[in-house]
């Protein structure tokens, strides 16, 4: 827990665009739950001797690494900066109430960690004509959108948009 997985994560992500925080995480998180009891009852199946001190070893360690660090993920994941607010629902600075005979919602993006359009200004979005970002919120701060505007981690879209355009907006918006 402590040793082989962080240094099997480290082995293995070396070459990949991971951070180094996002491989600690990573590290912290690592293979507990079902499948490694699964991959338990192999041995057990083919005969292999002591294959139940195996599968009760395999079994402690799992219960262990949910219990000790199971709990804690949310937590190691804020103390990394790896946190998210998704989910998080924000008091608008705007009303809306659609009419009954229109086709116009607004709609909540929220651009989670890694994001790909993370880093891109707002016109390189190429959303929809029918379309607007009306208003960004950012650590608690509502900004007005210009098309300069460079689209952060964590920032939630408010989108003006027709029912009809909303799907196509979400896959610009991934």
């Amino acid at each position: 827990i402590i040793v082989a997985r962080p240094l099997g994560v480290f082995l293995t992500l070396m070459f990949s665009k991971f951070k180094t925080k996002e491989k600690i995480f990573i590290s912290w998180v690592g293979l507990r739950g079902s499948i490694p009891i699964v991959l338990a009852t192999f041995p057990m199946v083919a005969g292999v001797d002591n294959s139940d001190t195996i599968f009760n070893l395999i079994f402690f360690v799992v219960i262990t690494s949910v219990i000790i660090q199971g709990w804690s993920i949310p937590k190691v994941a804020k103390f990394l900066g790896l946190d998210s607010k998704e989910g998080v629902h924000v008091r608008s600075p705007l009303e809306f109430e659609p009419l009954q005979r229109t086709n116009r919602i607004l709609e909540d993006f929220f651009v989670p960690y890694n994001s790909s359009i993370s880093g891109k200004k707002l016109v390189d979005l190429h959303l929809p004509e029918n379309a607007l970002v009306v208003v960004i919120c950012r650590e608690e701060e509502f900004l007005l959108p210009r098309g300069d505007t460079q689209i952060l981690e964590g920032d939630i879209l408010q989108v003006l948009t027709d029912k009809d355009t909303l799907k196509e907006v979400y896959e610009k918006l991934k």
